[in-house]
């Protein structure tokens, strides 16, 4: 079987968590998977470095670049079901192509529905599009399940992983270090993401205000 994979926003540096979420699950089956062909589509070429952190030496593995200058997933990603006739396309982002050969079977990974991904076309489109869907934790499972009752048999539930090589749960004499280390008094609330307004970082200020207001410094 020929699986292709949309790699239009794997970067080599400044992943975030999407992209992370692609990298690791390409590496792993890249591990583990000794039967399958494997076609990574990116808009740019990755370098040999990324490439072999990606697959290692897999013989099965190749990757083609796309150049489109209209529409990447529209035109450049959906031409590309065509000519190279994989028999699955991944799709890890918010879209895929509308437009695709019939005999190519798309597996779409949900990962959230926030406020501005919920009203969109995108979202719906996948939903409907998709011969399976995988949802990433149980809020987005029901989520998908209740806008596509009817599609219930072809959604899956798969949590996403974490590198037990890098995160670990911290002593208390770790977590101590820390503290003196930025001058961390008491308890906290740790954000991790990026900066983007769609984190909601702004209520999540106001809420810790609330907070400390209502318990103090416990």
């Amino acid at each position: 079987m020929l699986i292709g994979v949309d790699c239009l926003h794997l970067v080599e540096e400044g992943r975030t968590g999407t992209e992370n979420y692609l990298y690791n699950l390409l590496k792993n089956l890249a591990a583990v998977d000794l039967k399958n062909e494997y076609l990574l589509y990116f808009r740019v070429a990755p370098s040999k470095m990324f490439w072999d952190d990606i697959c290692g030496q897999g013989i099965k593995w190749n990757y083609k670049v796309i150049d489109s200058r209209v529409s990447w997933v529209q035109v450049g990603l959906a031409r590309a079901t065509f000519t190279d006739k994989p028999d699955r396309l991944l799709c890890t982002w918010h879209t895929l192509p509308v437009f695709h050969r019939p005999q190519t079977k798309i597996i779409s990974v949900i990962h959230d529905f926030s406020c501005s991904v919920l009203r969109s076309y995108p979202l719906y489109t996948r939903l409907l599009l998709s011969s399976k869907l995988i949802g990433v934790s149980d809020y987005t499972y029901r989520g998908i399940v209740a806008r596509i009752p009817w599609r219930k048999g072809s959604v899956y539930k798969q949590y996403e992983g974490v590198d037990l090589l890098k995160y670990k749960r911290s002593d208390t004499k770790s977590i101590d270090a820390t503290k003196k280390k930025y001058a961390l008094n008491g308890s906290y609330f740790l954000s991790v993401g990026t900066l983007n307004r769609r984190k909601n970082l702004e209520n999540m200020i106001t809420a810790f205000s609330l907070f400390f207001e209502e318990h103090g410094n416990k």
